[in-house]
Formats: structure tokens, sequence, C-alpha cells
């Protein structure tokens, strides 16, 4: 029988469980969420819920709060502050390694609330990345490629994207259907893993949904833009966070007639502080990338920035983007991979160059071939701070393999190409692998 003391168990993430289901021996001071399967919780201090009316702990995100580890500090006013069993059952430090009683009592679970500690900690990315597959299942990883956890979307194909969507500091999961479906897009809350949202974009469209985020409203929660895949238009469009109400919707490419779908990424291209949208076209389009003002894309007439190939405008393969500060100068690059039956080639240009006006000659801070350079399946591209250095890391993937290659963005502006990271993200997995 297991023995629990000043615990927490709470914020189950299983939809239909309570979070303590059996029989317990109990050193007291427990807080359990919804324990309506669970008994022994009877000793001095402890404190149940059930799953009509369920005890919230108040806890804050997920985050760096100091220590090996990261942590849920408990609010000021959490009911977890100076209530656990007592200052020697839990030992003299908490799991960040400091003072285990720093006020009338112990607190209830891992993490000592101490009196220096903010009422809301400063927002930190997390070195994570998701990446799902074409035959369907996601998976969000840490840094080093290990698995932090798995997602059922429901549905075949797993295009997705990483994105703080509630504003609690910890970036959220989007997932979009691969053809062969009608399109569908559902939002993940990573700390709980429940839905958000469940979207269909495109009315009765089977041809896939490629996926870009980014605080266009500066609320500080993303925004959502849907593009379609295979056999669509170059349409985008915009959803709110929250209420997920669409807000937009409009050509991303200047041929309404074109039926290849197209790309899209977010990010600060002009150097106005916001985020801008990025568009390119997709299989059967020319490598040309469109760049909108941040300030007007949430409206169905977006201003256009400019225009710019981003490899030789004879070819036909469309292009996959994506944008960060490569080389920490403090402008957004633009990083482009060719897409579906082009090399592996990836380039990244000069955001400094494109935010000047530099369009038609913009310099080119890498070139390279992202794997196999005979293939002829493209390559996916996204963009991560992966190893905390402030500069955008890059991680690529190939259409039709499950491969994952990640380059460190200080080696790529060293003009070192060889990849940080290197493994299979869906072992013997047929179809190939998106991330973001």
């Amino acid at each position: 029988m297991v023995t629990v003391r000043s615990s927490v168990i709470a914020l189950n993430a299983a939809p239909a469980a309570p979070d303590a289901g059996g029989a317990f021996t109990s050193g007291g001071g427990n807080f359990v969420g919804a324990g309506d399967f669970a008994t022994g919780f009877t000793a001095g201090g402890d404190r149940v819920g059930t799953a009509a009316a369920p005890l919230d702990p108040r806890l804050l995100p997920l985050t760096i709060n100091g220590g090996p580890t990261l942590t849920r500090l408990p609010k000021s006013d959490s009911p977890l502050v100076d209530r656990g069993a007592g200052p020697t059952e839990a030992g003299p430090a908490d799991q960040r390694g400091l003072a285990r009683v720093a006020g009338a009592g112990i607190n209830v679970g891992a993490v000592e609330r101490q009196p220096g500690d903010p009422a809301t900690p400063p927002v930190v990315a997390l070195p994570t990345f998701t990446t799902g597959s074409d035959a369907g299942g996601v998976r969000s990883l840490n840094r080093d490629g290990t698995e932090r956890f798995r997602i059922d979307p429901g549905f075949s194909g797993g295009r997705v994207i990483e994105a703080d969507v509630t504003g609690d500091g910890v970036p959220d999961i989007v997932v979009g259907t691969a053809p062969g479906v009608v399109a569908q897009v559902k939002v993940f809350d990573s700390v709980t893993r429940h839905p958000l949202a469940d979207l269909r974009p495109f009315e009765e469209f089977t041809g896939g949904v490629d996926l870009a985020t980014g605080d266009l409203d500066e609320d500080g929660r993303a925004e959502l833009v849907v593009t379609p895949n295979d056999g669509g238009g170059p349409r985008v469009v915009v959803f709110r966070n929250g209420d997920f109400a669409r807000v937009a919707n409009y050509f991303g490419i200047d041929d309404p007639r074109f039926r290849g779908g197209a790309r899209a990424t977010v990010g600060e291209i002009n150097h106005d502080g916001r985020p801008d949208l990025i568009v390119a076209a997709g299989l059967g389009g020319g490598p040309c990338v469109t760049a909108y003002d941040g300030a007007t894309v949430t409206r169905d007439a977006p201003a256009k920035l400019f225009d710019i190939f981003v490899f030789p405008d004879v070819l036909r393969d469309g292009a996959n983007v994506a944008v960060g500060d490569v080389n920490e100068d403090d402008f957004v690059d633009l990083i482009a991979g060719a897409g579906p039956g082009g090399t592996p080639q990836i380039l990244v240009l000069s955001g400094a160059d494109l935010a000047a006006g530099r369009v038609a000659d913009p310099a080119q801070l890498a070139s390279f071939y992202a794997g196999n350079e005979t293939s002829r399946a493209g390559v996916r591209v996204a963009v991560k701070d992966l190893d905390g250095d402030a500069r955008a890391d890059l991680v690529t993937a190939g259409d039709g393999a499950t491969q994952l290659l990640a380059y460190r963005g200080a080696d790529l502006s060293a003009g070192a190409f060889d990849p940080s990271l290197d493994f299979d993200a869906f072992p013997g997995t047929p179809g190939g692998v998106f991330v973001g």
C-alpha cells in the first residue's frame, strides 16, 4: 500500500477519471482534487474533493522557477501554502533546493513558496517541440528528442505546431488533418492535454491543412492561421484565441485560381515590434514568398510588405517557410525549405536586409542541404530555441520520411551545417513527419 504525506494529487489530465483511486495510507496534510475512488485519506490535514466538486490547488503554470527541474509554483492564495503535515516529513529543502519552511508552516507538495516568489512568474518558453506523423499520432518532445507525452487527435495526419493560446506561459499544441478526410483542426492544452477547440476551417475540403500561429492582436495569446494543402486554393483563415472565432479570410498569394494550397508562418519580419504573416505557395507553385503587415492581417484585406523568390523562379515545388533570429542581430531572418519534389535545400535570408527593404538581393546567412541532397521529397522547417542561447535553432523533416534533424543557430551563423540532433521521430511508421 502506498503511503502519501503532504502531497498534491490534483489536475489529472485524464478526462473521465478521478485524481486518485485505490487504497492509500495517509501521513496527513494531503490535498486530493477528486478522490471519489480513493480510501485512506483521513489523517490530520487531509482534504479531498470529488469529481462533482473538485478542489483547486491554485498552481501557476509549469515553468522554470529555479532548481534542476520545471515546477508549478503555488499561487500566493493557494490552499497548499502553510498547510502541510509538518516541517520534518518532506525534508529540509523543497524541489528547488530552497528552505522547506518559509512561512507559518510547510507547504503541501514539492515546492515551498518563498517570500520573494512573484505573484506571476516570468514567462519562459520551454525548450520543446512537437512532431506529428502523416499516418497519425502526435509526440511532444524535449530538446534532446526524448518524449514528454503523446496526444491522439482522433484523426489521421499530424500537421502540428506549438503556441501559447491560453496565455499561461506554456506552449499548447495545435493539430490538423492530412489529406483524405474533411479538414479539421484541434487545439490541446499542454498542461491538461484536454481539447480547447475543434474547428472545421474549410467546410468539406479534404486536401489537408497547414498551420501557423502568432500573437497577431498583441494580447499575450496566439492566434491560429490555417491554410489548405493539396488541391486547395491559396486561402488564409485566421482564428482568434479564446473563442476561436474566424476573424479573417483571404487569398495569401495573388493567383486565386491556384490549387496547390499555401504554407504560412508568423514572425516580426519588418521590425516594427508586431508579428507579420508570411505566405508561400504549395505544391505546383513557384517559390515566391509574400509578407503581410501584421497590423493588417486580422482583416480581410491585409497590406503586403513584399514578394520574394527564395529559390529559382522556374521551380514549381512551392516552399516551406519559417522565421527566427538565427544570427542574434535582433532581426527575424527568413528560412525557406524546398517543397515536395525539390531537394532538401535550406536557405536562410537576412532579416535585417528584408526589414530595410533590400528584398531584391538580401544576404544569404546560410545555404545547405538538410540530409541527403539527392532526395526529392523537399524539407519541412520549424524554428525553436533548443539550446537556450536566444538564437533560433532549426528543426527539419522530410516529406515521406520520419527522420528529424536539428541545427543550432550558432552553428548556422558560423557556416557549420552538421546537425546537433538526428533521430527517427516515428520508427517504423510510413509517411512523413511534421514538426512545430
